[in-house]
């Protein structure tokens, strides 16, 4: 392989499957609380992207919805709204690093829109522990160093 190329990650086997489960994202703003988390877990959402600021920051009313939404087992799954970049943990008071510690899932540099194509995967891969094949694919997606 060339330098400076990657190599894809194995292909989800969806041969068996005939509808992914609903996965809904949700924008993080300064404000906002939690409340459209719930809603969307309410309507049938059976894990949520949070489109979260910069570096992967939200408020902390959000994290705490992530930590009760986590502990439901409804997993969580964090971006950045920011054009590009990776999330990372870094912050508290609502941070990244309080999301981290509320069992969300940190989605390196997807896009909410591929994040939530991935947690539905997941989900429909492994249902107990969907986390665990979100961190598993983003691991070999990721170039060695970056």
């Amino acid at each position: 392989m060339a330098s400076g190329t990657q190599s894809r990650p194995p292909a989800f086997d969806l041969h068996s499957v005939r509808d992914l489960p609903p996965v809904d994202v949700i924008a993080a703003y300064p404000g906002s609380d939690g409340s459209l988390m719930d809603a969307a877990v309410a309507a049938g959402a059976r894990g949520v992207v949070v489109q979260a600021l910069g570096a992967g920051n939200a408020s902390p009313e959000m994290t705490a919805t992530v930590a009760r939404l986590v502990d439901r087992g409804i997993p969580v799954l964090v971006c950045t709204r920011a054009f590009s970049g990776p999330v990372i943990p870094l912050y508290t008071a609502g941070g990244g690093a309080d999301l981290e510690r509320s069992g969300a899932v940190f989605g390196s540099d997807l896009s909410p829109w591929q994040a939530r194509l991935l947690l539905s995967v997941a989900i429909t891969s492994k249902p107990e522990d969907p986390g665990t094949v979100v961190r598993q694919w983003l691991r070999q997606a990721t170039p060695a160093g970056g």
